[in-house]
């Protein structure tokens, strides 16, 4: 099947404005949110869970609390339109950082965010 060029644009235009207006509510949620918590403090030793959720899904994560710092983090199970590989690095900038303050991934941005959603979870059970 050949689509002319003004049909394809009428459905990229259609796209965009059915998901444009809900885009903006991503940087609301993610502007809006708490400040990534930082373990300046020292966190209680231990293994901590936490769920971030998106509008496309959720992250699961475990957090290991090792002498007061953030020693390992491992992510359980993504919901999100994007498999946990187009997250998979942060969980190297949280130990890195000991702070859920990531870079967000372009492209799985609300995957991103899940996954800072997941570890604040996990870092406030530690504190």
């Amino acid at each position: 099947m050949v689509l002319g060029a003004s049909a394809v644009l009428g459905v990229y235009a259609a796209g965009y404005l059915i998901t444009e207006p809900g885009a903006g509510l991503l940087d609301q949620i993610v502007s809006a949110a708490p400040s990534a918590i930082a373990a300046t403090g020292r966190l209680r030793d231990g293994t901590y869970l936490g769920q971030g959720q998106s509008r496309f899904g959720a992250v699961y994560v475990t957090v290991a609390i090792t002498q007061g710092r953030i020693s390992q983090v491992w992510i359980n199970a993504v919901t999100t339109t994007f498999p946990s590989q187009a997250i998979d690095a942060l969980r190297d900038q949280v130990v890195v950082r000991q702070s859920a303050a990531v870079d967000l991934v372009s492209g799985a941005t609300a995957s991103s965010s899940a996954f800072v959603q997941a570890i604040q979870a996990a870092l406030r059970q530690a504190q």
